[in-house]
């Protein structure tokens, strides 16, 4: 598997009235989470604004903690508002965007469904993630809209219709489906706004908004995947192991750094046919200890805690992610284990009207069926 690279700029919210300084920083890491030390990132920006001066192409290495900053540079202040590109990128064609805004203040912000306190987990992913572009100037055709969510953008032109109305905005944008889900997704945090310039070439930018999400089951693998204890369970969790009290074992790497923080998560998938949709659970969320990197994290399945009870007959997905202080949150590979903690049912014995027992058609063992693990 390649490196990864995620850039990030800060500061990148005020009035474009107010001058401010922008760092751009990009973190690289290996397939294990590990960083990636020595590696030149080269960074370039653009605008479509025209007359702005921009920060020359610089290439810098990646210390020892895989990050790579460039050359401070300021944005803003300018009589209109406008959106300047960060790109990182390194060896391989591989690369990274970041938009900043110099926003124009007043300007009505994106509305995003199912991001209540600017917060998206799986559940919201799973409802539906739209976003809405409130006309931020007098409708009139010929203004282009450019929508940007994180490293992505998307454009559009208001223009009359067939009865003469101008028509464009507002505009619901279905982000589920108008990008690639890894790349809107995942977990992270997103600076989500909206330009619009008109013929004559006026710009309003619109305050950003922070959304966080959290929890994605679309965040790319880039962590090792987690490991069920004791190995003598074959990766089969029946009502006896569950009672046994196994773990999940987050194995030692890198990647690991101490305080960051980590989740596991369980999404089990019943395979009977017609049975009731997944069962989503979160196993455990905690710190990263100091040791971590060398000797891993378990983390135990008590019976008391019920949390892998009532999963009948399923196939569990276990993964973590960990998300550091600073810099991209990481999502491991995942583990697949069989599942089915619901107890048996008592089997019922019938006679016939001699009271012979009639092995053939009654001897068989309890429960939902013959195939499940005990």
């Amino acid at each position: 598997m390649p490196n990864t690279i995620t850039v990030i700029a800060t500061p990148s919210f005020y009035p474009y009235t107010t001058p401010a300084t922008v760092i751009a920083q990009a973190t690289v890491a290996d397939e294990n989470g590990a960083p990636v030390v020595g590696l030149p990132v080269t960074f370039t920006f653009t605008s479509d604004t025209a007359g702005l001066t921009l920060p020359a192409t610089e290439t810098v290495p990646t210390n020892a903690d895989g990050v790579a900053i460039a050359s401070e540079f300021n944005i803003g202040p300018r009589p209109e508002a406008y959106v300047v590109g960060v790109r990182a990128t390194i060896a391989g064609g591989i690369v990274d965007n970041v938009y900043i805004a110099a926003y124009t203040p007043g300007v009505p912000q994106v509305f995003v469904t199912n991001a209540f306190d600017d917060i998206i987990d799986q559940y919201a992913i799973n409802a539906g993630i739209q976003s809405t572009v409130p006309a931020a100037i007098a409708l009139a055709p010929g203004q282009n809209y450019t929508f940007y969510w994180g490293e992505r953008r998307l454009q559009r032109t208001t223009e009359y219709n067939d009865v003469g109305q101008v028509v464009g905005v507002p505009w619901i944008i279905n982000v589920k489906t108008n990008f690639q889900l890894a790349s809107v997704l995942s977990n992270g945090v997103y600076s989500v706004f909206y330009s619009v310039r008109d013929q004559s070439g006026n710009e309003a930018v619109s305050t950003p908004r922070l959304i966080t999400v959290e929890g994605s089951a679309t965040s790319p693998a880039t962590l090792l995947a987690p490991e069920l204890l004791p190995a003598t369970l074959n990766n089969v969790i029946n009502l006896n192991a569950a009672f046994g009290n196994p773990s999940i074992f987050i194995p030692a790497q890198a990647a690991l750094v101490a305080g960051s923080a980590y989740t596991i998560n369980l999404i089990a998938t019943p395979r009977a046919p017609g049975a009731p949709g997944p069962i989503t659970r979160i196993i455990a969320t905690g710190t990263v200890p100091a040791n971590a990197a060398t000797a891993g994290i378990d983390v135990p399945m008590t019976y008391a805690s019920g949390i892998l009870l009532g999963i009948d007959d399923s196939t569990g997905d276990f993964y973590y992610t960990i998300t550091p202080t600073s810099g991209p949150s990481g999502t491991s590979r995942h583990l697949l284990v069989e599942i089915d903690t619901v107890p048996p049912i008592a089997a019922t014995e019938d006679f016939d009207d001699d009271d012979d027992f009639d092995d053939d058609d009654h001897h068989h063992p309890g429960g939902h069926g013959n195939h499940h693990p005990r």
